[in-house]
């Protein structure tokens, strides 16, 4: 008689047991899924950060591209070497706000190598600026006259611009993943 008890007590423990550790299961199962989740949306959130920065940046480049084409463009047309006839139009440069802003958008989002041939490339293009207006204030005024011939330095930077937006064409090209980088 004194054992009789242990029969529906050992099956009400049992039973106890099966339901917590049922539980215990189903909860373990639900952090994992909570913890899985979490992961999946914080991976998510940064593959979304990444595509908006790597958007900032795609859209400045193509900016300064377009920017350094078109001072390109001045820069093949002021003052050409050989006179034409007709005269071939001088391309104007971009508007000022226009330079401001690329400027700003590759100072806010370009990289270190980019900001670096960018400022060489502007350095160039304002040293054929000062040639450009030495070459006006000789012509304006015969008596001002150089030791060195600013036509022949404009052409000197010419050369020295194309090859500085060359240089950086390719380093933004690499950047943008279209060409390898050389030193990989």
């Amino acid at each position: 008689m004194a054992w009789e008890w242990v029969s529906p007590v050992a099956i009400v423990t049992a039973g106890a047991m099966g339901v917590f550790f049922t539980w215990l299961s189903g909860q373990q199962g639900r952090n994992q899924a909570e913890r899985l989740s979490n992961a999946q949306l914080a991976n998510e959130r940064q593959l979304a950060k990444e595509a908006r920065e790597q958007e900032r940046l795609e859209n400045a480049y193509i900016q300064l591209l377009h920017t350094a084409e078109l001072v390109g463009q001045w820069a093949e047309s002021v003052l050409p070497k050989w006179d034409t006839d007709p005269p071939q139009p001088e391309r104007p440069l971009p508007p000022l706000e226009e330079q401001v802003q690329t400027q700003a958008l590759v100072a806010a989002f370009g990289s270190e190598a980019v900001r670096k041939y960018t400022r060489g490339w502007l350095t160039v293009v304002r040293a054929m600026q000062t040639a450009v207006q030495r070459i006006q204030c000789e012509a304006a005024d015969p008596t001002r006259r150089s030791e060195e011939n600013p036509r022949v330095l404009l052409e000197k930077l010419r050369e020295q611009e194309r090859e500085a937006r060359g240089a950086l064409e390719e380093r933004v090209a690499i950047e943008l993943g279209h060409r390898a980088n050389p030193k990989e």
